[in-house]
């Protein structure tokens, strides 16, 4: 139905442009054209993604498809199209667990899925979360640039191709072209059930989680080169950026945000060296424990 309507509205923006051209000869056909195109694109990107309000907040609803459920989904700039994307992964409980999609946000497409199930022996509930690689820090703030950590040696992978925790407690890069795995990194310290990966800022390893142990760097081989810190129940990390143009420092000395939640909980700024330079934590038995284990994942609200 979708894809019908816009082959309509380019059948009508054709004819319409085409007469308008033919009644008023200084205006060019192309010219026309590509401004009722443009009108058009933006009227099809509100109706797909409405904003809508709850309890005096705005949002913008980017995705929806019956019978996915992401339990991750990371808002990117693809560097093989230069196109927004969403990259979505989910774990259990729907169709799609197992999996992770690529989704188009303009085009309303799902334009890349592979199900982790089928390239690897499932012994753990992931992929909890997955990460698009990139080599620009604005393509993907959670993460920053990889290009530090790519290369002979480290990480082999392209930038596009994508990084997650899989379900057989490896971490793996999948290639985004065949969708098959380039490269399984399995921690030699014994995996509980692996989280996130970011990469470190120094471009010597990987900063990882493990949900039943807790923090580590390590290096791309799955030796460990620091860890475990903070102790069980750590969930993801985001990336610190220092260099603002404001000169305002956006961080307590930290490079990285982790989060830890369900028996404790609490956010933490971890430096590359594993210092744990400035928290904010609850104890066991604290309200923001009730229900849902919170926080699972914080952002550093910068500024320009």
């Amino acid at each position: 139905m979708r894809r019908g309507v816009i082959r309509l509205g380019d059948q009508v923006i054709d004819v319409v442009s085409r007469r308008v051209s033919d009644k008023f000869e200084s205006m060019i056909y192309n010219d026309l054209r590509n401004a009722f195109t443009e009108a058009l694109r933006k009227q099809i990107f509100e109706w797909r993604h409405p904003v809508v309000s709850y309890s005096g907040f705005k949002y913008r609803i980017l995705f929806y498809r019956f019978g996915y459920s992401p339990h991750y989904a990371e808002h990117v700039i693809d560097p093989v199209d230069g196109r927004e994307k969403l990259v979505m992964c989910s774990p259990h409980t729907t169709p799609s667990y197992g999996k992770i999609w690529i989704y188009d946000i303009e085009n309303d497409v799902i334009e890349w899925e592979v199900d982790l199930k089928q390239l690897v022996v499932w012994s753990i509930t992931n992929p909890t979360m997955c990460h698009m690689i990139v080599d620009n820090d604005s393509m993907n703030p959670v993460t920053g640039s990889w290009a530090g950590v790519l290369g002979s040696g480290k990480l082999n992978a392209n930038p596009g191709d994508i990084i997650a925790p899989a379900p057989d407690n490896s971490w793996v890069v999948i290639d985004r072209k065949t969708k098959s795995i380039k490269q399984k990194i399995t921690p030699v310290y014994g995996a509980g059930w692996i989280m996130d990966v970011i990469p470190s800022i120094n471009g010597d390893g990987l900063i990882v989680t493990d949900y039943q142990k807790g923090a580590y760097k390590i290096g791309f081989d799955g030796s460990t080169k620091w860890g475990p810190q903070l102790g069980g129940n750590s969930a993801r990390l985001t990336k610190i950026y220092h260099a603002l143009y404001s000169g305002v420092e956006p961080s307590f000395g930290g490079d990285y945000i982790a989060c830890r939640n369900y028996i404790h909980s609490g956010v933490y700024e971890l430096k590359d060296d594993g210092t744990v330079v400035w928290k904010c934590e609850a104890g066991p038995s604290i309200i923001n424990n009730f229900m849902t284990p919170k926080p699972f994942t914080a952002f550093r609200l910068g500024v320009a």
